[in-house]
């Protein structure tokens, strides 16, 4: 998509889990489709997404909002916890990872590896 983001155009909030049903990721579109095909083109956990819901909301802003709380509240992998310092909307998006999410990471990868090794 080029151009500007319309804010009362029609978004998704949708949520990625793995076949364990581990919640992966949690982001916002008004294309999910498009934007799944980016994550498989760019991000190295995408092909543990087993299966994603989808929530349609009136409005970018309204969609935006859900994005924000659910990763505060549900924690996904591979999402950036954003700060509550960064609830004034429009929303902005992340800071980058806390410490506890580069941690997180960390054990997730190590244990694939260990995974990867025992075969």
């Amino acid at each position: 998509m080029t151009g500007p983001i319309d804010p009362r155009r029609l978004t998704t909030l949708y949520r990625l889990y793995d076949a364990d049903s581990q919640l992966l990721y949690v982001g916002t579109s008004v294309d999910p489709q498009n934007r799944w095909e980016q994550h498989a083109r760019e991000k190295l956990w995408w092909s543990s997404v087993a299966r994603a819901t989808v929530d349609w909301h009136p409005d970018r802003t309204s969609a935006m909002a859900a994005e924000h709380a659910a990763i505060q509240a549900e924690e996904p992998l591979h999402n950036d916890k954003a700060t509550t310092d960064e609830v004034a909307f429009p929303y902005r998006g992340n800071r980058g990872p806390s410490a506890e999410t580069v941690l997180r990471r960390a054990a997730v990868e190590c244990c694939a590896a260990l995974d990867r090794l025992a075969v």
